[in-house]
């Protein structure tokens, strides 16, 4: 590829990076032209808590992104410092960012010899917060440099998380396992881990900030024995600290329909249990599980190795159906996913009378807009956003709608990531088309592209 340039794929947009499109039998598409995008370049400087260049810092650059519908910062791209401080980052596409800053653990912590109190670099934004929601966000729009994304690095107060792993019974012996932290807002990153041999599996980690994380603890045996627990460090070390490892045994579950007296035929449903990984991006969908004739399945996690969480993927419905709800051990399922609970059951609620929306799409010239991008968002915030792409004469067709109150949205082009960001389709409510779906009922809307 052309130093400068960004990678594009054939027909791709915002909405569908990949540019997928259908090809006929016998159809050809001649004078293909693929339009590669110039880069832009974010550069900077990283200073420690003097004021002084920081050697040896690692920036990283986060895009928005979605972890199963669930909005998050994934890292696309990072530096290393220059000996000035100074990094460079190129080939940027388009797309919302923010720049992190870390140090490698163990390294710049401070102790001052007349005091026990530990310090250390805490993961930094620009511009200077530690915490990602107060991060000054960085917008690319177009073939440009952006400079002076400086960060100065945060002192912080290191503790120690200290304990030991309780095993489920008496009879084992030469046992060893692992202990971890994982950072709670996206598991599968580790902040820190250390091995724990018996008698006692006791763990001590050191140069830990203060933050919310996952406590994760796997014993070396097949098949998997597991625990976790949320652990906040807050003002102090945490000590005493006990996870209980047992086995992960299958997890029951069941379909049920919403109403409940339409006899429609659940048992095709593909269920999937995809695992967050420690270590790595969410794991892809696994082989469907079975579901029986009395609607109920088993959803087998204990052949997974080193997973924090799963998910709960839910396809092939059924005609005019809908997810209703997922819950699992009474408690609703964040499409992010849920951690293992012993003995709870996962309950699928399908809405089996969906209703239908059909429009039309205009552009600021108010012609038919083709490929348009249309959002139906419920009212009340509370389900599951759709979108969907408009064909070639600005026609959209939604199916299997939740039946209630929901706002109707069309972007000339946006991504996926944006839709499923409530602060960024809020900015746009002013403009929503509203309409209402009954059970088995239509309904219908012209709508026009809003500006972003």
């Amino acid at each position: 590829m052309s130093s400068g340039l960004v990678a594009a794929n054939y027909r791709a947009t915002l909405y569908d990076p990949r540019g997928r499109f259908t090809l006929a039998k016998d159809q050809q598409i001649k004078d293909i032209v693929l339009k590669l995008i110039p880069q832009a370049v974010v550069t900077g400087r990283v200073l420690d808590a003097e004021g002084k260049p920081m050697e040896g810092a690692r920036v990283s650059l986060l895009k928005a992104s979605s972890a199963g519908g669930v909005a998050r910062w994934a890292e696309v791209a990072f530096a290393q410092m220059l000996d000035n401080g100074e990094y460079r980052i190129p080939r940027v596409g388009p797309g919302r960012y923010l720049v992190k800053c870390t140090v490698p653990s163990g390294e710049f912590v401070r102790m001052p010899p007349e005091s026990e109190v530990e310090t250390g670099y805490a993961a930094t934004y620009h511009s200077n917060v530690t915490d990602p929601s107060l991060a000054r966000q960085i917008e690319v729009l177009d073939a440009r440099e952006i400079r002076g994304v400086d960060v100065q690095l945060n002192l912080a107060r290191l503790f120690h998380v200290r304990g030991n792993l309780e095993l489920p019974n008496d009879g084992w012996h030469n046992i060893t396992g692992q202990f971890m932290l994982l950072d709670r807002a996206n598991p599968s990153q580790v902040v820190a881990t250390v091995k724990t041999t018996s008698p006692n599996l006791q763990f001590d980690l050191a140069h830990i900030p203060p933050g919310s994380y996952l406590a994760y603890a796997k014993l070396d045996e097949t098949p998997v024995y597991q625990a976790q627990q949320v652990v906040d460090v807050t003002a102090g070390d945490v000590d005493g600290l006990v996870l209980r490892v047992r086995r992960s045994d299958p997890i029951p579950g069941v379909l049920q329909r919403k109403p409940d007296d339409r006899q429609v035929d659940l048992r095709k449903i593909a269920v999937r249990f995809p695992a967050n990984w420690i270590g790595t991006d969410p794991g892809a969908g696994y082989t469907p599980v079975q579901i029986g004739s009395d609607l109920t399945f088993r959803g087998y996690l204990s052949d997974l190795f080193g997973f924090s969480s799963f998910r709960v993927q839910v396809s092939d419905l059924p005609d005019g159906c809908y997810l209703f709800s997922i819950s699992y051990g009474g408690v609703q399922v964040p499409e992010s996913g849920v951690e293992y609970m012993p003995d709870a059951t996962l309950v699928i609620t399908i809405g089996v009378v969906g209703g239908r929306v059909d429009g039309t799409v205009a552009g600021d010239d108010d012609r038919p807009l083709g490929r348009a991008v249309v959002g139906l968002f419920p009212a009340d915030g509370k389900g599951k956003p759709a979108s969907l792409q408009a064909d070639a004469k600005g026609a959209f067709h939604f199916n299997a709608v939740p039946p209630g109150d929901h706002n109707l949205i069309a972007w000339g082009d946006v991504s996926r990531d944006d839709l499923e960001n409530p602060h960024f389709v809020n900015r746009f409510a002013n403009n929503a088309t509203a309409i209402s779906v009954t059970a088995n009922g239509s309904a219908t809307a012209a709508l026009k592209i809003v500006s972003k």
